[in-house]
C-alpha cells in the first residue's frame, strides 16, 4: 500500500497546498515512509503505526537540532503537520547521487577527498552534545543486548550458511570476552551508506535519512562506513578513519577491527548473510573480513 502512488497523490496534493509548495511531485522508491519528492522539496509522510511514529520523532528531532551544525548539508525542516492520524514534514531536497552508484568509478583521489569530507563530518556529528536527544531509542546497553541476543536467530531467518553459523557463534562467543573501551555516547545516524550519502564531483552534498537516529557507542556508525562506503578500499578508510580522529595505532589493532565487525553483526538492519549475498567480499572468514572491511592503508 506504501508504494502504491495513487494511493497518496491526493494527500500529497493536499500538503502542497497547505505549505504552498512548488511541484511537481513524484513518489519515491526509497525509504519506509510515504516519501515525494520535487526538484526542492521531500514530503515524509508516516503512517500511525509506533514503528512509524517513532522513526518520525527521532527524525524531526534530530534535524531541527543538527541544522546548520555540521559541514555536510543535512535537509532542513520547512513544514511539520497531521493528515488525519499521519504525521508528515517537509524539508529540503538535496542535491547530488548516492555514493553506492558513484564509488565505483571514483579515482583514488577523489575517494580520499570524499573519504575525508566524511571522517570530518562524522566527528562533527558526534562531538555535538548527546544529552538533549538521550530518549532517542532504547538506552545503549539494553540495545545492544537485544541485538546480541537476537544475532544468530536473524542469521537463520536470512537462511546463513549452517558451517558459517558455526563460525559466527564461535566467533561471537570470543568476541563477547573482549572488553569495550569507555567512549562518550554520541549522537548517531546509525545508517551511514547507500542512499543516505549524496555526492557532487568529490564533495559530499547531503546526508539524509535520519529515522533511525539514536545515542550510543560512535564505533557504532563507523562500521557501516567500512561495509558500504568505502568497501573494502583500504587507503580510502585509512582517510576516513584519520579524518575522523583514530589514531594509526588503533587501526593498528585488531581488537578493534574485531569490535568493528561485531557492531556490524549486530546491526538492527544488518546480518552476515546479507552482507555477504549483497557485497561479495573476496572472503567468509570473519577475521579476515574484519580486515578487509576495516583495514587501514
Amino acid at each position: 500500500m506504501l508504494r502504491t502512488p495513487g494511493n497518496w497523490a491526493g494527500a500529497v496534493e493536499e500538503i502542497s497546498r497547505r505549505h504552498a509548495l512548488d511541484g511537481p511531485f513524484q513518489p519515491s522508491v526509497e525509504g519506509s515512509a510515504v516519501v515525494w519528492l520535487s526538484a526542492s522539496r521531500c514530503i515524509k509522510l508516516h503512517p500511525p503505526l509506533a514503528e512509524f511514529l517513532d522513526s518520525f520523532r527521532r527524525e524531526t528531532a534530530t534535524l531541527h537540532y543538527i541544522a546548520g551544525r555540521l559541514p555536510i548539508p543535512t535537509p532542513a525542516i520547512v513544514a511539520e503537520g497531521t493528515l488525519g492520524d499521519w504525521p508528515y514534514f517537509v524539508a529540503t531536497r538535496l542535491e547530488g547521487t548516492p555514493i553506492d552508484r558513484v564509488w565505483p568509478g571514483l579515482d583514488a583521489a577523489t575517494r580520499t577527498r570524499v573519504a575525508e569530507h566524511l571522517g570530518v563530518a562524522m566527528a562533527a556529528l558526534h562531538g555535538l552534545p548527546a544529552a538533549p536527544l538521550a530518549d532517542l531509542g532504547e538506552p545503549w546497553p539494553e540495545f545492544r543486548r537485544e541485538q546480541r541476543a537476537r544475532c544468530l536467530a536473524r542469521e537463520r531467518e536470512k537462511q546463513l550458511d549452517p558451517q558459517l553459523e558455526m563460525q559466527l557463534a564461535a566467533w561471537l562467543t570470543r568476541s563477547d570476552a573482549l572488553s569495550d573501551p569507555e567512549f562518550t555516547p554520541a549522537l548517531l545516524h546509525t545508517e551511514i551508506g547507500p542512499h543516505h550519502l549524496l555526492v557532487s564531483g568529490d564533495r559530499l552534498t547531503g546526508l539524509i535519512d535520519f529515522g533511525e537516529a539514536m545515542v550510543g557507542d560512535p564505533d557504532y556508525d563507523i562500521a557501516p562506513v567500512g561495509l558500504f562506503v568505502t568497501r573494502g578500499d583500504a587507503s580510502a578508510f585509512g582517510a576516513f578513519a584519520r579524518a575522523y580522529g583514530r589514531d594509526d595505532a588503533t587501526l593498528r589493532d585488531p581488537d578493534y577491527r574485531a569490535r568493528l565487525l561485531r557492531h556490524a553483526l549486530m546491526h538492527r538492519f544488518g546480518t552476515l548473510a546479507w552482507y555477504l549475498r549483497v557485497l561479495g567480499p573476496p572472503t567468509t572468514d570473519l577475521g579476515e573480513l574484519a580486515d578487509f572491511w576495516f583495514g587501514a592503508g
